[in-house]
């Protein structure tokens, strides 16, 4: 006697539930050790960005204030910073999506 109804054997197209086992296996694999080593460097990793924008925002509005030698580069110093900002959030962004 049948139901009428077949038991769902495939996740994707062509893809079987069993044949997805080893592919999940080896990415939780790569991906906790990643996470572990990401999570303990990131205390360092916000720190030393962190400074380097502050530091760099820092410099330049002492050398804006003190030195008007065309030497330097506000804008430089300033981009400096914001691409630090940048790397921090990707980097954020990068351990918040491998903890999901």
């Amino acid at each position: 006697m049948t139901t009428g109804v077949e038991p769902k054997t495939s996740v994707g197209p062509g893809l079987a539930a069993w044949q997805l086992s080893p592919l999940r296996f080896a990415w939780r694999c790569i991906r906790l050790p990643l996470v572990a080593l990401l999570g303990l460097l990131e205390p360092l990793v916000r720190m030393l960005l962190t400074l380097a924008a502050i530091l760099s925002v820092l410099t330049a509005l002492f050398f804006e204030t003190v030195s008007r030698l065309p030497t330097h580069s506000l804008l430089a110093l300033l981009g400096f910073a914001a691409i630090c900002g940048l790397v921090l959030a990707a980097y954020q962004g990068i351990l918040r999506l491998l903890t999901r």
